[in-house]
């Protein structure tokens, strides 16, 4: 049994990628669908909320994370197989010990603005959470490369970037 993470900015694919991976018979979780997993946390008093009033999402003072918990929990209710999660958090670097392997998909600025303006919802979709991805993204590769992700670039179609994460799976 081994445990996979994939994280990556908005947008570039992990929801798709975690279709993919369940089509193929994977166990694979999108992190944002468990609403104990991921969560609102306040930045100060720890407050963990999963919707918030739209003066809260626009003050700044809230950070997606996820619960340490939830997720220990989840990954030992797997009996067998390959297990991956998909998603991205503030404090999803506090987990990698978790998996056996991180993989971080990349993407350019043109592909991450294309698909988050494509899907029509989530975060992103105002000009300045999209200023604020695209921003991020200027630094991701680098601090996935820093904490020993495998980089996978998130351009190519999802059945090639499921392929991709696969080969690297099946050398275990």
């Amino acid at each position: 049994m081994a445990n996979y993470l994939i994280v990556g900015l908005p947008g570039v694919g992990k929801s798709e990628l975690a279709h993919e991976l369940m089509r193929r018979g994977y166990d694979a979780l999108d992190a944002d669908l468990d609403a104990e997993l991921s969560l609102h946390a306040h930045c100060e008093t720890g407050l963990m909320k999963r919707e918030l009033s739209p003066a809260e999402a626009a003050s700044g003072e809230f950070h997606w994370t996820w619960n340490g918990d939830r997720l220990t929990a989840l990954l030992g209710s797997y009996a067998t197989g390959s297990q991956f999660v998909l998603g991205n958090a503030a404090n999803v670097k506090d987990y990698y010990h978790l998996f056996d392997k991180v993989f971080a998909l990349v993407a350019d600025n043109a592909t991450l603005t294309h698909r988050v303006v494509q899907r029509g919802s989530g975060y992103g979709i105002t000009p300045a959470e999209l200023e604020k991805i695209l921003g991020w993204n200027e630094s991701f590769k680098e601090h996935e490369i820093e904490r020993g992700a495998i980089i996978i670039e998130a351009s190519p179609p999802v059945a090639e970037i499921a392929d991709t994460v696969l080969e690297y799976t099946h050398a275990d």
